[in-house]
Formats: structure tokens, C-alpha cells, sequence
């Protein structure tokens, strides 16, 4: 992820990385928050996961 963000910094137009999560996977959550994303929203059983639906959480991060 690191190695990622430093190569987005170097695009001069882009302006805000996103992505999603499931919300399930809270260690992946906490490592993106580490990076500097921040929670914008969720969508509600956007995703099937281990055979249910789950929500993804939206994140962002402005440069």
C-alpha cells in the first residue's frame, strides 16, 4: 500500500485515491486508516462474504 500511495503522490492530477471494504475485515480496515483513508460511507450488503451479506465501507484519501 505504501509503494502505491507513493506512486499515485507523483501523478500531478490526481487529487483523491478511493476504495472499498468489506466491513468484516476490520484489520484491513484499521491498516487503510493507518494509510490516511477516511470513512465517506457504507454500502449496505454490497458484497457476499463467506455466504452472507455484508456491507462494504467506502473510504478516501485526498493528496
Amino acid at each position: 500500500m505504501k509503494l502505491v500511495l507513493n506512486e499515485a503522490k507523483k501523478l500531478p492530477k490526481l487529487k483523491i485515491v478511493t476504495l472499498q471494504v468489506f466491513a468484516e475485515n476490520g484489520k484491513a480496515v484499521k491498516m487503510y486508516e493507518g494509510f490516511g483513508f477516511k470513512e465517506y460511507g457504507r454500502l449496505p450488503k454490497g458484497n457476499l462474504y463467506k455466504g452472507k451479506l455484508v456491507d462494504d465501507i467506502l473510504m478516501y484519501k485526498n493528496f
